[in-house]
């Protein structure tokens, strides 16, 4: 039985069939993204990395749409649901705002989202799709100000290279030689 475990175990390795169960990534963990298409001069881009609120804007962002397509079902209980999960994340957002380079601004568009996304709730309960798709298009301004502003990504800086080796030696000596 074992050796029929070791050749089946050995067949998979070698046609590349093993699932490996891997940690999710942690929430605020640093990570690259994918390159971008170069750019116009023809010059691919660096790598970049996720600012630390990115995962927190992308959500917000990303729930706008769902919302558009919530009301456009008049599902009145899930689009409920999904206005409770956006003012949420809008929430999650602005505690996240200290790690941008504009907190106080950051904080003023969640709020002011926070304002609309109230009155979508309010009129979502009256089961007002006007009044739904009157607050969500005054949230539009807000939103592209927060995509606009706070940018997802920025660039990985380039490592500094190593100090010359022949350099470090001869400063080092000059260091250690207290000669006259």
């Amino acid at each position: 039985m074992r050796t029929m475990l070791t050749a089946a175990w050995l067949a998979g390795m070698l046609s590349g069939c093993i699932i490996v169960n891997t940690p999710p990534v942690p929430e605020y963990s640093v990570e690259i993204a994918p390159a971008a298409p170069p750019s116009a001069d023809g010059e691919p881009p660096g790598p970049v990395r996720y600012k630390p609120y990115a995962r927190e804007l992308n959500a917000v962002l990303r729930q706008e749409a769902t919302i558009e397509k919530e009301l456009g079902k008049r599902d009145w209980n899930e689009l409920g649901d999904e206005l409770g999960d956006w003012q949420r994340q809008v929430r999650r957002l602005a505690g996240a705002a200290d790690t941008s380079h504009e907190p106080a601004l950051m904080r003023r568009c969640c709020d002011a989202l926070d304002a609309h996304i109230a009155s979508m709730r309010k009129s979502q309960r009256d089961l007002d799709a006007r009044g739904v798709e009157r607050a969500l298009e005054e949230a539009g301004p807000v939103l592209r100000e927060l995509s606009r502003t706070f940018p997802l990504t920025e660039p990985v800086p380039a490592p500094e290279p190593p100090p010359d080796a022949a350099s470090a030696r001869s400063s080092a000596g000059r260091a250690g030689d207290s000669r006259p």
